[in-house]
């Protein structure tokens, strides 16, 4: 036996490499078209997106600014009738509201 015929055929394995090669490059060639698709895909929908979180991030905004509306008329109306509010006399009883005026002053 020689020793060419053990090692086998060194153009067979040449072009099978070859082919492998262009079949790779081919995949990836395909990829780069895929990922490019997908990029342009994106850039058209981010402007909507980031009006859309712009809307939110507005109105987050007025609503914290009715919650602080809310908070100060809270605290106003506290201050002013916190004394009459928040005793006992000023709740009556729903099934006898008389309770409220034979209630000891």
């Amino acid at each position: 036996m020689s020793g060419a015929s053990s090692v086998g055929n060194p153009l067979s394995a040449i072009q099978t490499k070859l082919q492998n090669l262009r079949r790779e490059k081919e995949i990836t060639d395909s990829e780069i078209a895929s990922l490019e698709l997908e990029k342009n895909a994106i850039r058209k929908v981010i402007p909507k997106v980031l009006h859309e979180l712009l809307s939110m991030r507005e109105g987050i905004e007025a609503k914290q600014q009715e919650l602080t509306v809310y908070d100060k008329a809270i605290q106003e109306i506290e201050k002013s009738y916190g004394h009459i509010i928040f005793s006992q006399d000023f709740f009556v009883d729903d099934e006898n509201p008389q309770s409220l005026l034979s209630s000891n002053f």
